[in-house]
């Protein structure tokens, strides 16, 4: 079915005052029935003159919109949440904090802390590994070659494939769902690890020729781009390609150059997620996805925001 449009007019309309914001934010959580999140229960009281504010009667607990959810804590107005949400959920290719900033009338520090925390909650709903009836393996370096010497001549770092570069291996099914996650090299211990950590249960893995995927073997076809092969057909009638797993790659070129410009190695597994949610639910209705992203558990502190990251595996 063809999806139902809710453009950006809409969620004007539906934000043009808090009380209406809180109102929809409410409908995407809940629906008809307000739940209190800690205990379940619903049995609610209004608390009267404070909008969206609850208190539920069978733990005695206060709660409002934003309780439980990525907004908890935080001081901008729901509107604006909502807005931030549907900007970002429907751009396919993410969107700068200049340009969010300018849209939702907002400084751009305000705008990049939000849009980290949005990115925290799409990374949350792609964690877990995606099953597949045909996976296909791929990595990519992330970021561009190094840069020549001023005048000219070669750039003095080492050579060798991606120097200096991250690498990200991506792993797509072809039933729909990618994971991309970062790696320390092509090494066959590197590339087992992350294909346990992105990929549940497949019944064929298809990569190119690099030796470190022997590991999958027999449950693995792979095509040989050195050789100029870059589709094939298997007896059983299987395409063999990594075309789905290059598309992506393609995606993160794409967000790099056209909107960020540049992403840095501590932020990079925060980015991917958005590219794994991003193509992972295109399908789905925007509102969807907005409810999605509400109800995330996952929320981002500005201390876990710029804590030293984990070891790259």
């Amino acid at each position: 079915m063809p999806k139902t449009r809710f453009t950006f007019a809409d969620i004007t309309k539906l934000t043009l005052s808090e009380d209406a914001s809180i109102a929809l934010a409410e409908n995407l959580r809940w629906g008809d029935e307000i739940a209190c999140h800690r205990c379940g229960g619903v049995d609610i009281a209004r608390l009267g003159g404070r909008p969206g504010r609850y208190r539920c009667r069978g733990c005695a607990q206060q709660f409002s919109i934003r309780t439980g959810t990525p907004m908890e804590a935080s001081k901008l107005p729901i509107s604006v949440w909502m807005r931030a949400l549907w900007l970002i959920a429907i751009s396919s290719k993410g969107i700068s904090s200049v340009r969010l900033g300018e849209m939702l009338g907002v400084q751009q520090k305000t705008a990049w802390f939000l849009a980290r925390r949005i990115r925290e909650m799409m990374a949350w709903l792609v964690s877990e590994p995606i099953p597949g009836a045909v996976v296909e393996l791929d990595e990519v370096c992330a970021g561009a070659p190094p840069r020549q010497k001023a005048g000219g001549g070669p750039s003095g770092a080492p050579s060798g494939r991606g120097p200096r570069r991250p690498l990200v291996l991506t792993a797509a099914s072809r039933d729909g769902g990618v994971r991309m996650t970062t790696i320390a090299s092509h090494s066959r211990a590197a590339i087992s690890e992350a294909v346990v950590k992105v990929v549940g249960i497949a019944t064929v893995f298809v990569t190119d020729a690099l030796p470190a995927y022997r590991f999958l073997d027999p449950a693995r076809e792979s095509v040989k781009h050195s050789a100029k092969e870059f589709a094939r057909t298997t007896a059983t009638g299987l395409r063999v390609h990594v075309n789905t797993a290059e598309s992506a790659h393609a995606d993160l070129r794409r967000m790099v150059l056209g909107v960020h410009h540049w992403i840095s190695r501590k932020h990079l597994d925060r980015y991917l997620g958005d590219l794994s949610f991003r193509r992972s639910w295109k399908d789905v209705e925007v509102l969807d996805r907005m409810r999605a992203l509400l109800m995330a558990p996952s929320r981002l502190t500005c201390a876990g925001l710029i804590a030293k990251p984990p070891a790259i595996i």
